[in-house]
């Protein structure tokens, strides 16, 4: 069941699900884009698997007049806003429409929000339009969608991303 109105900002403010609570909309929480942003060199070729080299990993602060998406380039960046997702609950992770239909995305397929997580959601910022696109600092995003899950018995995620406070880079799982 998607949690939507007076159900969803109770919510939020009952489990402190965002730092902001003006990130909140009727239907879905805004995420803005934060400030620091990660690029990965392009000319690296990456095996799966396999840890990324720290010289190909490049953050840097958006400056004031916004960051510039060239076509067919994309960066990590993180929402302004801090998540703490309530057990028993789900997020999903949309692009705004407005910049979708620039052509523009915020998640790579990888939008969702595990029950338990704790930190700034990391954005896949991909232009897959025609056009360069200025994304202004906290310009909002995306939206994040909160689920009921139909049981409180899965264990709170407690992954390698946890706790993020800056866009994540690639973490293979090491066995």
């Amino acid at each position: 069941m998607l949690i939507v109105g007076d159900n969803l900002r109770d919510l939020c403010i009952q489990h402190a699900v965002v730092s902001n609570l003006d990130s909140y909309d009727i239907t879905s929480l805004t995420l803005r884009l934060n400030i620091r942003v990660t690029s990965i060199n392009t000319e690296a070729v990456v095996d799966y698997g396999k840890p990324l080299k720290q010289s190909w990993i490049n953050e840097f602060d958006i400056p004031e007049e916004g960051i510039e998406l060239k076509r067919n380039v994309g960066l990590l960046g993180c929402s302004e806003e801090v998540i703490q997702m309530p057990i028993g609950y789900f997020g999903l992770v949309q692009t705004k429409g407005s910049l979708a239909r620039l052509f523009v995305s915020a998640t790579c397929n990888d939008g969702q929000i595990d029950s338990g997580f704790c930190g700034r959601v990391t954005f896949e910022l991909l232009n897959l339009g025609h056009l360069k696109v200025r994304i202004p600092r906290l310009a909002p995003v995306a939206q994040l969608f909160i689920l009921r899950t139909s049981t409180k018995n899965v264990p709170p995620y407690a992954g390698r991303y946890m706790n993020a406070e800056k866009p994540t880079v690639y973490k293979p799982k090491l066995s």
